[in-house]
C-alpha cells in the first residue's frame, strides 16, 4: 500500500513537471483510466515497478528519455531522492514477451529510429541483463544488432555515446535506445547523487 501511494505521488509529480508548473495539480480527468497518462502495470518481477505511459496523450514530439532527464536534473539540483523506494528510473521503449522473434522485430524499428547513416560518427555500446531466464545469451542479441547498426557508428564495450538497452526478467523483455544512459549513471538516482556529492566535496577541498 505504501509503495502504491508513492507511485501515485510520482505520477502527480511527473505530470506537474510536464506542465511546467510544480504548483499545479493534475487535471481531474487524469483520474479516469481512459485519460490517464501514467498508471502502474503489475508484473511478476520482484523489485520492479512498471509505469505505463500513454504517449498518444502527449504531443507528437514527446520523448520519454527527455522526460526522465528532466526528473534526474531536478533530483541532482535539489540533491534529494524522490523516494527511498526508487533506485533507478528507466524509460523503457518496448516491453514484450522475451523471444528472439520479438527482439528481431522491435530492435530493427528502434535502431531505424535512433541511428542515422548520415549522422556524425558516434560510438555505441550494449547494456544487457538477463534474470531468472536461462534461454538467452548476450551474444545472441549482439550478433543481430551488429548486422543492423550503420557503419558510421563504432562499437565500444562500455560507455558508448548511445546505449542499446536489453533487460530480461523471467518472460518479460524490455528494450530501449538511450543517449543519456551514461550521463545519468545508468539512470540510477543514488549513483548520480553520490557522484554530485563527491564532486562538490572535491571542489570545496580545492
Amino acid at each position: 500500500q505504501e509503495i502504491d501511494e508513492e507511485v501515485k505521488e510520482m505520477d502527480d509529480l511527473i505530470l506537474k513537471k510536464l506542465k511546467g508548473n510544480d504548483t499545479e495539480t493534475p487535471d481531474s480527468k487524469v483520474d479516469k483510466r481512459k485519460n490517464q497518462k501514467f498508471y502502474q502495470i503489475k508484473v511478476n518481477a520482484r523489485g520492479v515497478t512498471f509505469i505505463k505511459i500513454e504517449d498518444n496523450l502527449f504531443s507528437e514530439d514527446f520523448d520519454m528519455e527527455t522526460m526522465i532527464s528532466k526528473i534526474f536534473e531536478d533530483v541532482i539540483e535539489s540533491k534529494s531522492k524522490l523516494s527511498r523506494s526508487i533506485c533507478r528510473m528507466i524509460p523503457v521503449e518496448v516491453g514484450c514477451l522475451a523471444s528472439m522473434n520479438n527482439f528481431k522485430s522491435y530492435i530493427k524499428d528502434l535502431i531505424s529510429k535512433h541511428f542515422n547513416s548520415q549522422e556524425e560518427s558516434k560510438t555505441w555500446s550494449m547494456a544487457y541483463k538477463c534474470r531468472n531466464n536461462n534461454k538467452f545469451s548476450k551474444d545472441q542479441f549482439l550478433n543481430i544488432i551488429l548486422e543492423l547498426i550503420p557503419s558510421n557508428y563504432r562499437q565500444l564495450t562500455y560507455n558508448g555515446d548511445i546505449t542499446l538497452f536489453v533487460d530480461i526478467t523471467q518472460h518479460l523483455m524490455c528494450l530501449g535506445v538511450y543517449r543519456l544512459y551514461n550521463k545519468f549513471n545508468k539512470f540510477s538516482f543514488e549513483t548520480s547523487l553520490n557522484k554530485v556529492n563527491k564532486e562538490g566535496l572535491t571542489e570545496r577541498e580545492d
